[in-house]
């Protein structure tokens, strides 16, 4: 869609480029997507937000660091998801997220650990997709580039027996733009499980 000026509808709203998880939001909740996007609401920080950043952050530590181990990983993950919540977070949500994260750290790591040492960490990626007219901007948590995957973290309580439709889809346009593999890392304070993401063609629908 172009509008008089020529510009096209993303540049009208001064939308530069856009996310999976923007994608994602506008497929399921479009009055929302316009409120955030369009009219630029800022959500509040979350708890079980902070928490994800925060396990995903202490990981790469352990996995990046020589000699660094869950210890390390923890007492990083925390002190993170301390900065991140020192302020417009209940206390309640605080004390309950910040308690998981040291055990879906020590979770994760006999699983990640297996896999090597991550060529790299939240690299940026954009890709352009047809007839879209700003690009799509993407991080992944770690690749793997000399086995050809990538992986991403997903931290839950409760552990998914397989990748969720969302996930798929977001795996399905990494992939795209990558060449490479995607996996799934799902972990929660009892329970962590690697998923591989196969036949993602149809994925690439929306």
């Amino acid at each position: 869609v172009r509008w008089g000026s020529g510009m096209n509808a993303f540049e009208k709203h001064g939308i530069g480029k856009l996310s999976y998880s923007s994608a994602d939001m506008f497929a399921r909740d479009q009055g929302f997507w316009c409120l955030k996007y369009l009219h630029k609401y800022r959500e509040p920080t979350s708890a079980s937000m902070a928490r994800g950043l925060a396990a995903e952050r202490g990981l790469d530590i352990a996995l990046r660091t020589p000699g660094a181990d869950a210890d390390v990983a923890c007492k990083k993950a925390v002190e993170d998801f301390n900065k991140e919540t020192a302020f417009g977070v209940p206390e309640e949500d605080r004390e309950r997220e910040r308690g998981y994260i040291p055990e879906m750290v020590k979770q994760a790591l006999p699983v990640l650990q297996p896999l090597g040492v991550p060529t790299s960490y939240q690299q940026r990626l954009e890709i352009q997709l047809p007839e879209v007219p700003v690009p799509v901007v993407m991080y992944l948590d770690w690749t793997y580039d000399d086995q050809g995957f990538f992986v991403d973290l997903k931290t839950t309580t409760r552990c998914s027996s397989d990748i969720s439709h969302s996930h798929r889809k977001q795996g399905a346009l990494y992939q795209h733009g990558t060449g490479l593999k995607a996996r799934f890392c799902y972990v929660t304070p009892k329970r962590c499980e690697l998923y591989d993401l196969t036949d993602a063609g149809d994925d690439l629908e929306w």
